[in-house]
């Protein structure tokens, strides 16, 4: 049995675990909130950390609620904490990180979804196989295994269902053992879903038979190297079915695939397009990391010209599709890695930013202080990585807009949108 280690809580920390010290040590504690008393065992160690769970709580916060499912911790560690308390808290997260970074937060606020469930379009589950058939898993929080769930209350109902669908099919074809690496799962908010099936083995499956009724719209099977721990494409095997469905976003329909780069809660990004409108000045734009055309062609009425850049052929195969259908005859778009196209960056024209957690690519960097862009519209799913870009640019620009979008309820994750004005 580990040892037993009798702990104190701080805060959180910005991965969502509570900050914790003993005897000199460090501690990141899962499963507990900022004040409490606990007990717990170690179970990895990162960055000169020790991470560990806490088993019981001796003393607990006001802010504690009974969480909704025993699976919590692999998907939504923060389902333990109050609803209220948890928009403070990640205002006081993004707060800090401004400070640290000695930027002004004032003003900053949080916008919140109501729902705190059922929000989620896209889910990927792991395929656990016990002994006679298989189940629905997620990994573990920091720790090796998985955990065998039935559903999760994050996603919309259609992924959930669809889920069932697609394990009853799998649990009906003749093999046995890891065959199944993932099932990934997107849907709409009309709750017609897509999946994609991940597997190591080119078996020859049956046919996919949808049910009368079902949410589930298509199903692809893909062969992905079993060497590697991600889910990536090797080879198609088979597809039933529809191969996209669309979203609406701002009055635009947007088409979108399986493995398409899209929000994860359009509703909630509903409310930064709103605050966007008003604030995107008329001219020339370039989207970088833009995806299907998401951030720009729901903005496109504010618009005169824009390119989207994106790595991924899909993407930009529905971005122009997308383009296309809306009749925006003055977009186009690109297939490129974004630091490939920083000729495209220039003084007369604006940029819109929503890049993977990684943040900017530092020629991005480089090259927006070399030629001084009139405006950019940063919208990002990591904020450490976003004030560290910002803050190399703030000689040049002043940040006339800052908030914060609570787009994942029940989790330690936000969106942050800073929009910079070019000094004069």
């Amino acid at each position: 049995m580990p040892a037993e280690l009798k702990l104190k809580t701080e805060d959180f920390d910005t991965s969502g675990a509570t900050r914790a010290s003993l005897d000199g040590k460090e501690y990141l504690v899962w499963n507990a909130l900022p004040g409490e008393t606990v007990s717990a065992h170690k179970v990895a160690k990162k960055n000169g950390r020790t991470i560990a769970f806490a088993d019981k709580i001796i003393e607990k916060s006001k802010n504690r609620q009974k969480p909704k499912e025993v699976h919590y911790l692999s998907c939504s560690p923060w389902q333990s904490l109050k609803y209220k308390a948890e928009n403070e808290y990640k205002l006081e997260i993004a707060k800090k990180l401004f400070k640290d970074r000695k930027i002004s937060s004032n003003g900053l606020k949080i916008v919140s979804p109501q729902k705190q469930y059922g929000y989620r379009n896209k889910m990927e589950f792991s395929i656990y196989a016990e002994t006679d058939n298989y189940k629905l898993a997620f990994f573990k929080r920091a720790q090796r295994g998985k955990q065998v769930i039935s559903e999760c209350k994050l996603a919309l109902p259609s992924i959930n269902s669809s889920a069932q669908e697609i394990l009853d099919y799998i649990n009906s074809q003749p093999f046995a053992g890891r065959v199944y690496k993932s099932l990934l799962i997107r849907s709409n908010q009309k709750q017609e879903a897509l999946a994609a099936l991940f597997v190591t083995v080119p078996f020859e499956f049956s046919k996919f038979k949808f049910r009368k009724g079902s949410k589930l719209k298509g199903l692809k099977i893909f062969l992905s190297d079993p060497k590697s721990p991600a889910s990536i494409v090797t080879e198609e095997i088979a597809s039933y079915g529809d191969k996209y469905i669309n979203e609406e976003l701002n009055g635009f329909s947007l088409r979108i695939d399986a493995l398409s780069f899209f929000q994860i809660n359009p509703p909630a990004f509903q409310e930064t397009l709103a605050d966007l409108k008003p604030l995107l000045v008329k001219g020339d734009y370039l989207d970088f990391y833009g995806g299907t055309g998401g951030l720009s062609i729901p903005l496109s009425k504010k618009i005169d010209s824009c390119i989207i850049v994106d790595s991924s052929k899909e993407n930009i195969e529905n971005a122009n599709y997308n383009i296309k259908s809306n009749r925006l005859t003055k977009f186009r778009a690109e297939q490129a890695m974004s630091e490939e196209m920083l000729q495209l960056v220039n003084s007369n024209t604006n940029l819109l930013l929503d890049p993977p957690r990684s943040g900017l690519h530092a020629d991005i960097v480089k090259r927006i202080v070399s030629v001084r862009p009139p405006h950019i519209y940063y919208l990002s799913c990591n904020i450490e990585t976003q004030l560290r870009d910002v803050s190399m640019l703030l000689n040049e620009y002043t940040i006339i807009f800052k908030r914060i979008y609570n787009y994942f309820p029940r989790t330690p994750h936000f969106e942050s949108l800073l929009v910079l004005r070019r000094n004069q």
